[in-house]
């Protein structure tokens, strides 16, 4: 790595000997950057040397959420692969909590368990931006073939949005015996109504539908004998309380604007809704981490904007609205026990399964990220190191990178991001000098 090269490697921490002072270069030529330099992003390569210092950055979070720039990033699937197979091998962690529904994951999850081609399985539950990508294949491989082992890895779900229009079976089935046939009817309609993005949600019919929910859930609950695949299906029902709020909320924004996405997305009700969302994936995982899985170690998967910790973003025309992400509520919940990676990239390309289409295929989108704008984050990191790396962000500024501590641009969501104190939003930056796009796994079609 540029620049980078120290006795000071083993632990990490190293010193930047360039001399070079901009608006894409540190302040000081003395500062030491806390890193982690990956040699290689393929989750085949199990030989973890580079990725070992990343230990001293974790100390004994319990949790870790490693979030994505761009939907589609294949690079940043790998990359993120290989960690967690690190994580797992080495460090202890044993639970993926995936950016996909409680019951759904559960599904892809029992599948792996019988011997279900891990490209298969993880389409039964997984958001097709992941589960229609090759680069997937690999840690849905890692995690069938640990379950051969004493130390087996187990994925589950968090995201109250559903995540495969089998939802509203999947809960019938865990809840066999505790619903009745015009429950399971009304159940499925619900899921139908928040799952299709072509029905207006209505708020009046939505407090209803919400209210028989909690009602469902609270009378399942009580019914017994208990047992695990029954809590996960009450999960799942109060889960779906949270999508149908914020299906509800997006409903009564203004229309999406394909030709202005910006001011959509931060329109009030496109927040609250948002907001909604990601309460919802909050009180979920916490849930899990919490009360089903108590003695766990978890990775979380998940975009950027959820596993943020803070965000800078307010709604336009109301800066009483703000964005409030599920990484905010974890860190006021878990404190030091939580560790937040953030992704961005210098340059580079993405394409992800956007669109199912009437006969089951999907319609791709795809992008370009062209190198960063200056003074971003990632452009002043690029000036100064070579390939990919984890750079500590409180190790780094004590180690003298008081740049890091202004506001910067990180790229994310699809766009060069905007101004925000780093440090707040989290521990550490999953910097890949450049991306390239996720591939149709076997079996997808070209458009």
């Amino acid at each position: 790595m540029r620049n980078l090269l120290c006795a000071a490697a083993i632990t990490g921490v190293c010193s930047s000997a360039s001399a070079q002072v901009g608006a894409d270069a540190p302040a000081s030529a003395a500062e030491s950057l806390a890193i982690t330099a990956i040699r290689s992003v393929s989750p085949e390569d199990d030989a973890y040397d580079d990725l070992r210092p990343l230990a001293d950055f974790l100390g004994d979070a319990r949790v870790v959420a490693i979030g994505e720039m761009t939907h589609g990033d294949g690079t940043a699937i790998l990359a993120r692969t290989r960690i967690i197979k690190f994580l797992h091998e080495e460090m202890g962690f044993d639970t993926v909590a995936f950016e996909s529904g409680v019951i759904e994951c559960e599904r892809v999850m029992e599948a792996l368990r019988n011997g279900v081609a891990p490209e298969e399985a993880s389409k039964l539950g997984i958001y097709p931006i992941w589960s229609q990508s090759a680069e997937l294949s690999p840690l849905m491989q890692a995690i069938q073939a640990s379950l051969a082992t004493d130390r087996p890895l187990r994925l589950i779900g968090f995201d109250p949005q559903p995540s495969s229009p089998e939802l509203g079976a999947y809960v019938v089935e865990s809840l066999a015996s505790r619903l009745d046939e015009e429950s399971e009817a009304r159940l499925v309609e619900i899921v139908g109504r928040v799952t299709d993005l072509a029905i207006r949600v209505d708020a009046e019919q939505a407090a209803r539908d919400d209210e028989w929910l909690a009602d469902l859930a609270r009378a399942a609950a009580a019914s017994r004998p208990a047992s695990d695949q029954a809590a996960v299906g009450i999960r799942a029902i109060e889960s779906l309380r949270f999508a149908l709020r914020a299906r509800a909320l997006r409903s009564s924004a203004p229309p999406f604007n394909p030709h202005a996405p910006h001011e959509s997305v931060l329109a009030p009700g496109w927040i609250r809704s948002a907001n909604v969302r990601d309460r919802g994936m909050a009180d979920n995982l916490l849930w899990q981490i919490r009360e089903r899985l108590p003695d766990s170690r978890v990775i979380v998967w998940a975009a950027n904007s959820h596993v943020k910790t803070a965000s800078a973003r307010a709604s336009v025309g109301d800066e009483r609205v703000r964005v409030v992400p599920m990484g905010e509520i974890l860190k006021e919940e878990l404190g030091s026990e939580l560790y937040t990676i953030l992704a961005t990239c210098q340059r580079g390309t993405w394409a992800a399964a956007a669109i199912r289409t009437r006969d089951g295929d999907f319609i791709w989108r795809s992008g370009e990220h062209p190198p960063a704008a200056p003074g971003s984050f990632a452009a002043r990191i690029g000036s100064v190191i070579d390939g990919n790396a984890i750079v500590d962000l409180a190790r780094s500024i004590a180690g003298g990178a008081h740049w890091m501590e202004q506001p910067l641009r990180l790229r994310q969501d699809f766009d060069d991001g905007h101004a925000l104190r780093l440090l707040e939003a989290c521990d550490a930056v999953l910097y890949l000098e450049s991306i390239a796009p996720a591939r149709r796994s076997a079996g997808e079609h070209e458009d």
